[in-house]
């Protein structure tokens, strides 16, 4: 993703996290998390900020099809992050579901997996190549394809 993905991606994520009126401290976390797993930077967070508080913003989606899936899994993950999906945010993740052309299996999987790692945060281990924190129960790392 460059740099304009990036910002696109933290939109959608804020997004939705912002979807319920709240922002709560599992949520900021959640996003500044997702924030360095995609590699983005401050200024990066800040233009996406910018972005979703114009009131104009929509999601939509950003890179190719596995980036648009993984921004649909971090979308829910953050929707997650305080213990619940608000009757907000359910529309907004499914009208983007529907616009990447996700199936309801995938839905269900993308789900089960967000309430697996919200449930957990922090717990995952870092990978021996990238360094980067990815789920404890990993044999391969998602962002480098190492072994663990």
């Amino acid at each position: 993703m460059n740099s304009e993905d990036r910002v696109l991606y933290l939109a959608n994520v804020i997004f939705i996290s912002a979807a319920d009126g709240k922002l709560s401290d599992e949520e900021g976390e959640a996003i500044e998390r997702i924030r360095q797993e995609i590699g983005a930077g401050e200024e990066q967070l800040k233009q996406a900020l910018e972005t979703v508080g114009t009131g104009k913003h929509r999601p939509k989606p950003v890179g190719r099809f596995s980036d648009r899936v993984r921004n649909l899994e971090d979308m829910v993950f953050v929707s997650l992050a305080d213990g619940e999906m608000s009757k907000a945010e359910k529309p907004e993740l499914l009208s983007f579901a529907k616009q990447i052309k996700v199936t309801q299996i995938q839905i269900t999987d993308i789900l089960a997996q967000a309430k697996e790692r919200s449930t957990v945060p922090g717990a995952g281990a870092a990978c021996t190549s990238c360094k980067k924190e990815i789920p404890a129960n990993s044999k391969f790392c998602p962002f480098c394809g190492g072994s663990v």
